[in-house]
């Protein structure tokens, strides 16, 4: 009987600390500091890397852990090309792209904006 209880009562206090564990906060500053470490070793990777051009444009922040990307670069490739450094240090799931390509017509509000008033006109004569 003793070792029944025994067993029960260590088998008890795993699951308690199991389950404590799943509730642990991460400290803010170390939150903080794991995110602008993410930020500046993708930031440092595309602005070493041959061939990039001029990265101006491009956004990267880092909260949480999750990775997201703003701002517009010249094509579909460098897009990717960006995506995938992104991906490699963060990690596949951690990564929001919100690129535009400046190529296309949803990347430019303006210009689809400029296209709509002219079409109306030929419409109109």
């Amino acid at each position: 009987m003793n070792k029944t209880l025994r067993s029960l009562g260590a088998l008890m206090t795993i699951a308690a600390t199991a389950a404590g564990c799943g509730a642990m906060t991460v400290n803010p500053i170390v939150q903080y500091l794991d995110d602008t470490s993410t930020t500046t070793a993708i930031k440092a990777r595309l602005a070493t890397d041959a061939g990039m051009g001029s990265l101006a444009g491009i956004g990267v922040s880092t909260r949480d852990d999750v990775v997201r990307l703003t701002g517009t670069v010249a094509d579909d490739a460098q897009r990717r090309y960006v995506e995938t450094i992104a991906r490699g240090i963060a990690g596949d799931n951690r990564v929001i792209s919100e690129l535009q390509v400046a190529s296309s017509v949803s990347a430019s509000p303006t210009t689809e904006a400029a296209i709509q008033p002219a079409a109306q006109k030929t419409q109109k004569k």
